[in-house]
């Protein structure tokens, strides 16, 4: 009686410890993100203000009441990493961002989600609080995010 319990309380530990040991030598995930990176990644409001910027450089011709249209275009066609998110004072979120291929400034975007689920840029502009100096801190400091494009928007 007592070996037919053993024997497949055994084959059961056995079948156990394969599936465990399986489940333990998946492929490794990429590293995780962590939940002070989350702005910088995957971040609803980047992806949207990177399909407003390639929209913006398809039919730049006139001018923009949002602020795009004062800057040069060579900053739109770099990819941009989010340095900091905030909820804006008056509704939205507020974005500071810098271009990599040109990180000689920081813009401020002021992004909204609407009622209808859709998101709108209501600003877009030079952060000028922050000196080239701090500007050239930013990317030594952050250079990690400034070199993998999964960053990037």
């Amino acid at each position: 009686m007592k070996k037919k319990i053993i024997i497949p309380l055994i084959i059961g530990i056995t079948a156990l410890s394969g599936l465990l040991l399986l489940s333990n030598t998946k492929n490794p995930t990429p590293s995780q993100i962590t939940t002070n990176e989350s702005p910088y990644f995957n971040n609803a409001e980047a992806m949207f203000l990177r399909e407003r910027l390639n929209e913006y450089l398809k039919t730049s011709s006139s001018k923009t009441s949002n602020g795009l249209s004062d800057y040069d275009n060579s900053y739109y066609e770099s990819p941009f990493i989010v340095y900091e998110e905030n909820n804006s004072l008056a509704g939205g979120k507020q974005l500071e961002i810098i271009f990599v291929n040109k990180p000689d400034k920081m813009f401020t975007a002021l992004i909204y989600k609407l009622a209808t689920g859709e998101y709108e840029l209501r600003g877009f502009g030079q952060n000028t609080n922050v000196a080239t100096v701090r500007l050239e801190n930013i990317r030594t400091e952050y250079k990690k995010y400034f070199e993998d494009n999964k960053y990037f928007y």
